[in-house]
């Protein structure tokens, strides 16, 4: 099916900080007969007002948007947001938190620059002059987690400028408890919307001649005043009344009345022409649809006529406009929920036609919303194939409950096939319960019968398989799978997985980037905005870890940085992904301080203990120890017991502890203790950068053995560029310290050749005797790196040094320890000598030096 625009505007909302589509953000029109509620517009000054946090929490059907929204009407700086439970929530929010900015500083944050951290909305608001009001309409379908940190934060909260209008059912109340005690929230309950017997009889009034005769009074005590109760009985009563018949108690909104069902038959249907009333029994099998999803329910080319009709006759149902792209339609829930009952009354087998039609609708864009159609008729095996469509986006996109949910709804019989069960074990073991999640997977492997090899279970395998082994078989498997795939299996977020793991199991770095640039390109053509970003991370991600630097760091560039704000279940895996990319680049390339700036933004965004934040604390404990930071080896050391010591995503995390252990405790001087550490080390397959760094401290530690050992362990044709340099370093300084000068100076030469195109510095930055005598020796002997020798230098000038030096005369510090004159330095600079002079003497000034060797050799 080619999707509606209502289908391409929700595929085309996802991610921070993007505007949302028109009628997300646009409160539903007033009806004819829709009653003015100034006692209600009252309640929500006075509530607003007092607290930034109002929280309108009742049953469907009580008038909460209707009430809001004539509270909002005409008011300034006040924006509109409808929830949903299909959209990634802290898009969503960030998306209505849009709508009410500034335009100057609506526009500073759509176009952040992608080198500054990405703005939260806390921060954002901060910067407002004039409050706003953001009313947000079934707010409870966001989820508490995702309201309480992205909006009921105590910045947000206490800066005033946003004021919080959320509509919903009772979990709102919980949600905010704390807020409610403290009074920073008010809440306006069921009972301030409830029509008092005045509203009732102004409601009668509106409804034309004759019905005045309701007795407002008594239907009010029956009703309790339920809003869509009272409409519906105000209808049902002009003929009602005459036969005597007791008026239906009010219901929950996830209750069906038979009464109310025969009200809406022969009070209001009957009352139609027929070719309307047939229209709306058929068209209220969906609660919400466009134009062209009424004309595939009905049948019918007249649809945006009647839907119109439906609109201004006042027929429970809401309609968002934007002159520009149309109109999207909502039943009212209760309405919606009756006239289905009504059709399956009578006529079962249309109903179930029209659901089955409206979940293969739905089925791609909306499969919660489909699923629910499947199940309403009893249709198993279309539910479960809507599943097996849309598992895999669905916990790429953070909605692993909702997934979860769906595989809870199926008929029992259904929920113990095998790719159901498997998919439990997946929603199991991201929610973080590993126990459930291998129970699932026995239950999986104990069912007998087809299915054997599926899509599914191909790509349950690789998310669940821990170890590399395991993961590794996984991906092969799951790649002979993906290629030949079938209508239905979900091509384009299992490439996307498939590269994911690739990436993770450092197999074919080469590989792994292949498939990732595969899946942008897919996601794009298929219009998945939220794919195309997280795949275009995770592709700088794998070009930083393949030793890409420069297209890494400019494919960094276009992208915006994450928030700061926790999002999803997945994003627990995702998350520090940005930060850590960033940090890693400058972390091989030298840039140390830096390095370690953003890997500890990273880390105090927070995640798992298998996350980026994880993999940040280790690298941020290794710049730590080799900047020789001793005021923070004890912070360091406590952050490297949250990094997790087993194996998860084909990840070796005991390893990466080790490796930063080690380097720690060399930092602190106890280098034996450090070798200790990394021994196991030897006989286990890890990252390839973790034997590079091994084999590093074994060199220093006077272990030149155990460091040729872990050198020779590092693969020429899979290990990265800085990797390669770092080994390279290695054998150049253990050929030094041995004597074999020649040899030591064709290796550090081949080195600094395979470090040039990405400036990879880092491993020649270890600041032992013999590697510094390495350097200083080659520098003075004449070399073709002058150049990047005198980088090298730069980077290596103390702390205390370079502290009191300009960037400049950092830079000619390092052309001063090669064997470049002063005329030459000076053209290499493109500046004039006696500019090169002036700098050379205020290094000699700043240094307390007064030749060019004593520069050289100060450590102040």
């Amino acid at each position: 099916m080619t999707p509606t625009p209502y289908h391409r505007d929700m595929e085309s909302t996802l991610g921070p900080w993007a505007p949302l589509p028109w009628f997300m953000t646009t409160a539903p029109s007033a009806r004819r007969e829709t009653i003015t509620r100034p006692r209600l517009v009252a309640l929500f000054d006075e509530s607003v007002l007092a607290a930034p946090l109002t929280l309108v929490c009742a049953p469907s059907g009580y008038g909460k948007t209707v009430g809001a929204g004539q509270w909002a009407q005409g008011r300034a700086r006040t924006g509109w947001l409808s929830g949903t439970s299909s959209a990634e929530a802290a898009a969503l929010i960030r998306g209505g938190v849009l709508t009410v900015l500034p335009p100057a500083l609506r526009q500073r944050v759509l176009t952040v620059d992608p080198n500054d951290p990405s703005p939260t909305i806390a921060s954002t608001v901060a910067e407002m002059d004039d409050p706003v009001s953001l009313v947000i309409d079934d707010a409870h379908l966001l989820g508490p987690d995702a309201l309480r940190t992205l909006l009921g934060s105590e910045p947000v909260l206490a800066s005033g400028m946003l004021r919080l209008v959320l509509l919903g059912n009772a979990s709102l109340e919980h949600s905010f408890a704390r807020e409610l005690v403290t009074g920073d929230a008010r809440v306006v309950t069921a009972r301030d919307l409830a029509f008092t017997s005045d509203e009732i009889a102004h409601a009668a009034d509106l409804e034309g001649e004759g019905l005045l005769a309701v007795d407002s009074a008594t239907l009010e005590r029956e009703t309790g005043g339920w809003p869509v109760a009272v409409r519906l009985r105000i209808l049902a009563s002009w003929e009602r009344q005459r036969d005597g018949v007791p008026l239906p108690r009010a219901l929950s909104s996830d209750e069906v009345d038979p009464l109310l069902t025969d009200y809406i038959e022969q009070s209001l249907l009957s009352g139609m022409p027929g070719d309307v009333a047939s229209f709306v029994l058929d068209a209220t099998t969906m609660s919400r649809l466009d134009v062209r999803l009424a004309e595939a329910l009905t049948g019918r080319d007249d649809s945006a006529s009647m839907l119109e009709r439906c609109a201004s006759d006042g027929l429970f149902l809401d309609r968002y406009v934007d002159p520009a792209r149309g109109i999207v339609y909502r039943w009212h829930d209760a309405f919606a929920a009756h006239s289905r009952a009504l059709l399956e009354r009578r006529d079962p087998s249309r109903a179930r036609e029209l659901n089955l039609l409206a979940a293969n609708l739905l089925a791609r864009t909306f499969p919660v919303e489909a699923l629910s159609h499947a199940v309403r008729v009893g249709a198993g095996a279309l539910a479960v194939e809507i599943i097996r469509r849309s598992w895999l986006r669905l916990i790429l996109e953070s909605e692993t409950r909702t997934l979860e949910r769906m595989c809870l709804a199926l008929p029992v019989e259904f929920q113990e096939i095998r790719d159901v069960l498997l998919i439990r074990a997946c929603c199991r073991d991201l929610l973080l319960d590993p126990t459930g999640s291998e129970m699932f997977r026995a239950r999986a492997a104990a069912v007998e019968g087809p299915g054997e090899g599926s899509f599914v279970q191909r790509f349950t395998e690789l998310l669940l398989a821990p170890d590399p082994r395991s993961k590794s078989a996984a991906a092969d498997a799951a790649l002979v799978r993906l290629r030949a795939a079938e209508p239905g299996n979900d091509y384009v977020h299992g490439l996307f997985l498939l590269g994911w793991s690739e990436v993770r199991l450092r197999r074919d770095p080469a590989r792994a980037i292949e498939l990732l640039r595969s899946a942008v390109v897919e996601a794009e053509n298929q219009r998945l905005a939220s794919l195309a970003g997280v795949a275009r991370s995770n592709l700088a991600f794998a070009l930083t870890f393949a030793g890409s630097f420069t297209e890494a760091q400019q494919l960094l560039e276009e992208l915006n940085p994450p928030p700061a704000e926790p999002v999803g279940d997945w994003d627990r895996f995702e998350g520090g992904l940005y930060g850590f990319s960033q940090g890693y680049l400058r972390y091989w390339r030298g840039e140390l301080q830096e390095a370690l700036t953003w890997f500890d933004t990273t880390v105090t965004a927070g995640g798992l203990d298998t996350s980026f934040a994880a993999i940040a604390r280790v690298h941020s404990v290794l710049c730590v120890a080799q900047l020789r930071l001793s005021e923070r080896y004890d912070e360091a050391e406590h952050s490297l017991a949250a990094v997790s010591t087993g194996y998860k995503h084909g990840m070796p995390w005991g390893s990466y502890r080790r490796i930063a252990a080690a380097h720690l405790l060399e930092a602190q001087g106890a280098k034996g203790r450090a070798m200790a550490v990394l021994e196991p080390l030897l006989q286990e397959e890890v990252v390839p950068a973790s034997d590079a760094l091994a084999a590093e401290l074994f060199r220093r530690g006077g272990q030149p053995g155990r460091a040729l050992a872990f050198a020779r362990k590092l693969r020429p044709a899979a290990r990265p560029a800085y990797v390669h340099v770092s080994a390279l370093a290695t054998l150049a300084a253990l050929a030094f310290a041995d004597g074999r000068r020649r040899e030591a100076f064709r290796t550090l030469d081949r080195a600094l050749t395979a470090a040039a195109h990405e400036r990879l510095y880092r491993p020649f930055l270890a600041d032992d005797q013999v590697f510094s005598e390495l350097l200083e020796t080659y520098a003075s002997s004449g070399t073709p790196h002058e150049r990047r020798m005198s980088e090298i230098f730069r980077l290596r000038t103390p702390a205390p040094a370079a502290s009191r030096l300009t960037r400049r005369e950092q830079e000619l510090l390092g052309y001063l320890r090669t064997t470049m004159t002063a005329q030459e330095i000076a053209a290499e600079l493109h500046v004039s000598l006696a500019t090169v002079k002036t700098h050379i003497r205020s290094i000699y000034q700043k240094l307390g030096v007064n030749s060019r060797r004593g520069a050289v050799r100060s450590r102040r």
